[in-house]
């Protein structure tokens, strides 16, 4: 049988008589009460009758001719009456005697002058009584599109939660303070699976009550009033407490777990991480101490560079250790809101700052990406406290103060990322851009070197040139021979010269590390394609362990090479006697 859209539907069988209308996509029970009614019941009730296939069609003449009435089909007093309601027009459907073991019902429909034999189980869809045809269910909205939940616990305090940009702040108690995805996901899971076991009437308030009461207020996308769940206390000896939704008619029992379930502190929710991203999408971080900062940035096919305070090319290696520590930082212990006093434990001007930014979805996209940036919330650090091994913070907008996890940070202000390091560090090492810079002092081309000179401190100089044919010859003293193994062992070292360390360095004062005038071993490369252009190499005192303080003329770092390769690239480049080079 085949009816337009239903907007309305009526079932009347015996006692139960029940309305629904449909609202939105949903169907509500609008009489005798008022309330949602269970998801897919009228539905299916609807499919049902559209799906009914007519076996049999006896005519108001055959029955005469029979002998029969509408009374041997249990028409004139129906079993069960269906009204639908389809625009304008209500169609009534009457629905007779059925034959068990065949499941055939003889049905009329309105204005039709026979009967109809049906095979259908249309009366084996209807309940015995209203709750079955009632939502259990204490929310009928999807967990993934609530936007805010705000809850009130007896002697817990108020808590509100609010949805922004797929992320989830507290809002009270602390303002803005992130929370754990997976956490929040569990609450409103648990919500959303709150449903009744038996319902009550008003009059069963008395047996239950809802004083000292739990309230839940969830909001949906699109909706500022929202849905308020009243939940009672517990009930000695009783496994269930009151529930009432009343703006969805819903009084009844649930179990009373959920108290448990929300008992928990408004800390309990919030995000322990202070950084939720992989390395792969950072793409620049800002180290702040006092008046001191370092920045590093991405750039793309090119690794990590320093850019403040001036551009220098990074370490890659250094920067993703650094990255790997920042991103591990946990937080360790909540303070109570305005527990803390800001010059007390650190938060003043010279407290460290960690700021980083990336490009949300992508996996180590470079700079200049038109995806989404977002500045991720600063991490200010203050003060240690070493009986709990923890550092004071705050995160971002959050005016609540926490403890966060020591060890990643020690690595962090230390600026040592593979031996363990004891204690607070101080000094300020972490933003000295020295650090994070490429340990790649001088890369040459040696076909690019035409003349290579060394020049001793007492004045002793040694020079070789390349001549027309490519082959080395010496300049000073000219009545010498070239060492050739001795050039090519040089030319292959500054081909890709790495520091094993770099130092910092005391402007103005090169002496300190015996690379002042007087005292440095000089190594200059003169380059062929631009006239002028050499690349000058200083070697200074011993750093121990077997190093040399070391600088290439013109820049600002000192940085320390091995010895051995100290000595490699200050030999004899000539020995006694004249002739070209073998």
């Amino acid at each position: 049988m085949s009816f337009p859209e239903v907007s309305r539907l009526s079932i009347e069988r015996g006692d139960l008589a029940v309305e629904f209308a449909k609202a939105g996509q949903d169907w509500q029970i609008v009489s005798p009460i008022r309330t949602r009614a269970r998801p897919g019941a009228i539905e299916k009730i609807l499919g049902t009758i559209e799906e009914m296939r007519r076996l049999e069609w006896i005519s108001a003449k055959q029955m005469a001719s029979r002998g029969l009435t509408l009374a041997d089909y249990g028409l004139a007093e129906p079993v069960a009456t269906f009204r639908l309601h389809t625009g304008t027009r209500v169609e009534t459907l009457l629905v007779g005697i059925e034959t068990p073991l065949e499941k055939l019902s003889c049905v009329r429909r309105d204005g039709e002058d026979g009967v109809t034999v049906a095979q259908t189980n249309l009366l084996a869809m209807i309940p015995v009584n209203l709750e079955a045809f009632r939502d259990r269910r204490l929310l009928s909205g999807e967990a993934a599109n609530v936007d805010s939940i705000e809850i009130t616990r007896p002697g817990g305090g108020f808590v509100k939660m609010q949805k922004k940009e797929r992320t989830w702040l507290m809002q009270q108690p602390v303002k803005n303070a992130r929370l754990d995805g997976r956490k929040m996901s569990e609450l409103l899971t648990l919500i959303h699976t709150l449903h009744v076991e038996e319902f009550m009437s008003p009059d069963d308030l008395e047996r239950f009550g809802l004083q000292d009461a739990i309230v839940i207020t969830v909001r949906y996308s699109g909706d500022d009033v929202g849905t308020r769940i009243v939940l009672g206390k517990k009930v000695e000896d009783m496994p269930v407490i009151c529930a009432k939704v009343e703006a969805d008619g819903i009084l009844g029992t649930v179990d009373e777990s959920v108290v448990d379930a929300l008992n928990f502190k408004a800390s309990d929710l919030r995000d322990r991480d202070v950084f939720q991203y992989r390395p792969s999408h950072i793409m620049s971080i800002r180290l702040l101490e006092g008046d001191r900062s370092v920045e590093l940035r991405r750039s793309s096919g090119m690794g990590w560079w320093i850019e403040e305070p001036r551009r220098w090319k990074a370490d890659d290696f250094v920067v993703e250790k650094l990255l790997l520590h920042v991103l591990s930082v946990r937080i360790s212990e909540f303070f109570a809101e305005g527990e803390m006093n800001d010059e007390q434990y650190g938060f003043n001007d010279a407290a460290k700052r960690i700021e980083i930014s990336c490009i949300a979805g992508t996996d180590g996209e470079d700079e200049n990406s038109a995806r989404e940036k977002i500045n991720t919330p600063t991490l200010l650090v203050g003060g240690y406290d070493e009986a709990r091994g923890a550092f004071y913070a705050r995160i971002g907008e959050d005016s609540a103060a926490v403890f966060v996890e020591d060890t990643p940070l020690l690595r962090v202000f230390g600026a040592e990322y593979d031996e363990p390091v004891d204690g607070p560090v101080r000094g300020g090492r972490w933003v000295n851009p020295i650090v994070y810079r490429d340990r790649l002092m001088l890369r040459l081309d040696g076909e690019s070197v035409a003349r290579i000179s060394v020049l001793r401190p007492r004045g002793e100089r040694q020079e070789v040139a390349r001549g027309t044919d490519g082959s080395w010859q010496a300049v000073s003293p000219a009545s010498s021979t070239v060492d050739e193994s001795v050039v090519n062992r040089a030319l292959a070292l500054v081909a890709g010269l790495y520091a094993t360390r770099l130092e910092y360095q005391q402007e103005g004062k090169p002496g300190d590390y015996g690379l002042d005038e007087g005292g440095a071993t000089k190594l200059v490369f003169a380059l062929t394609g631009e006239e002028g252009i050499s690349k000058t190499l200083l070697f200074g005192s011993s750093a121990g362990s077997g190093e040399v303080y070391s600088m290439v003329q013109g820049q600002d770092v000192v940085f320390v090479l091995p010895e051995y390769a100290v000595q490699q690239l200050t030999r004899d480049l000539t020995t006694a006697g004249a002739g070209h080079g073998k």
